[in-house]
């Protein structure tokens, strides 16, 4: 199967003193969830390059406090992190395969970032994206209002959704709900995106490149159509 809907409530979990991971996948990627109690630390993950992803709470790095709408994309040796006091913290940690170790982890803050509009080269409507990293592993942060729908299209690399509030329901996929994680892999074509009544707000990445959009009755998918079964 060329996709994933990943779930926190089924991923196998491991306990630590004030620490809770699941495992969720190792398909195109490891994911991990993590649940981490007040002023307990998460100090390192595996080797490789990983992107962070919080989805609640407050966490204290070296260099500052990261939260939700907040990356984290490094080495997994220098991740190094903590729980504020009186605060339960969660966060996705993915290891991204084939893709070079940066030189220097960083935070990465959506704060003060502007959400901009996404250009279209067909003139189709799309929604503001908040620009988070480019390059090899592109990250983009957006939100589709309740009466917006993206028609079947398809990405040149393979994808990753983070669902960060609401809902959205992807062709015969089903339903994604605040905290659920969609894989697909690139040249695939899917769809439609259809949010919820509240809207969606959620991160997209694409790893290997940048997010190019590809409208697939325009442009032919690579590899056709996702199978659902």
């Amino acid at each position: 199967m060329n996709w994933q809907k990943l779930s926190i409530a089924e991923g196998e979990e491991e306990f630590g003193e004030g620490l809770c991971c699941r495992r969720l996948t190792d398909k195109r990627g490891t994911l991990l969830h993590y649940k981490i109690s007040s002023d307990s630390e998460l100090r390192g993950l595996e080797a490789g390059c990983w992107l962070v992803v919080p989805i609640s709470g407050n966490c204290e790095l070296k260099d500052g406090i990261i939260t939700v709408g907040d990356l984290w994309l490094g080495s997994g040796t220098d991740f190094d992190i903590r729980a504020q006091t009186g605060d339960t913290a969660e966060l996705f940690a993915l290891r991204l395969n084939k893709i070079d170790i940066p030189e220097k982890s960083q935070t990465i803050s959506g704060a003060g970032r502007p959400f901009v509009d996404y250009p279209d080269p067909n003139d189709r409507p799309t929604q503001p994206v908040q620009v988070l990293s480019e390059g090899s592993v592109s990250v983009l942060r957006t939100r589709f209002s309740p009466d917006f729908c993206a028609a079947e299209h398809w990405h040149d690399f393979d994808t990753w959704y983070f669902i960060l509030a609401g809902s959205m329901r992807f062709g015969e996929e089903g339903i994604y709900n605040a905290k659920d994680v969609r894989q697909v892999e690139g040249g695939f074509s899917y769809g439609p995106e259809d949010p919820g009544p509240e809207g969606v707000d959620f991160i997209l990445v694409s790893v290997g490149g940048p997010v190019a959009l590809h409208w697939s009755d325009l442009e032919t998918p690579p590899n056709g159509s996702l199978t659902v079964v």
